[in-house]
């Protein structure tokens, strides 16, 4: 659990950052950080924090056309990318529809990370169909499953933000 918090404190920025500005989406809060240094700006969009169902990010680390990607975050391992090249498995359904194959999540420890035409894909699709819910199954190292369960109401007025802040005209 301590593991999880740590990694959510990283993946939603240090507060080192200044002029930061939070709004809430439905089940979302859109945080828009300005660093004080350089004046850089970043958006991160998540899910409500509840590490023993999971949280989902779309975020971008520099401003710019594609630069949108995915993270969730389990309370469960999954391995580790770095250890393990290899090809990591995953699929996803929203509220009851059939599930969908999720494409070439990369792990990072408890974190699974889509990115480029992969995070365009589902996010493309969460805007369009609107979901109340995303389930994703992940299949950890060791072969064994790890589940998430998401309430993701207002992930498309989130999406359009996050794109707003982050200057990607794809979700604007």
């Amino acid at each position: 659990m301590k593991t999880m918090a740590i990694a959510v404190t990283m993946l939603l920025g240090f507060p080192a950052l200044a002029q930061d500005t939070e709004t809430k989406v439905g089940s979302w809060t859109v945080k828009k950080t300005v660093d004080s240094f350089s004046d850089a700006k970043r958006g991160i969009s998540s899910t409500a924090m509840d590490p023993t169902k999971g949280i989902m990010l779309v975020k971008c680390d520099k401003p710019g056309a594609g630069s949108l990607y995915v993270s969730f975050l389990t309370p469960t391992y999954l391995g580790s990318d770095r250890i393990r090249a290899g090809i990591n498995m995953a699929k996803f359904r929203f509220d009851e529809d059939a599930p969908e194959a999720l494409p070439r999540p990369r792990y990072d420890g408890r974190a699974a990370h889509l990115f480029d035409a992969n995070a365009h894909k589902l996010l493309t699709q969460i805007m369009a169909r609107k979901p109340a819910r995303i389930r994703v199954q992940f299949v950890t190292y060791d072969s064994n499953y790890a589940n998430v369960d998401i309430d993701v109401a207002g992930a498309a007025e989130a999406i359009k933000q996050t794109a707003v802040i982050c200057e990607d005209a794809q979700f604007q």
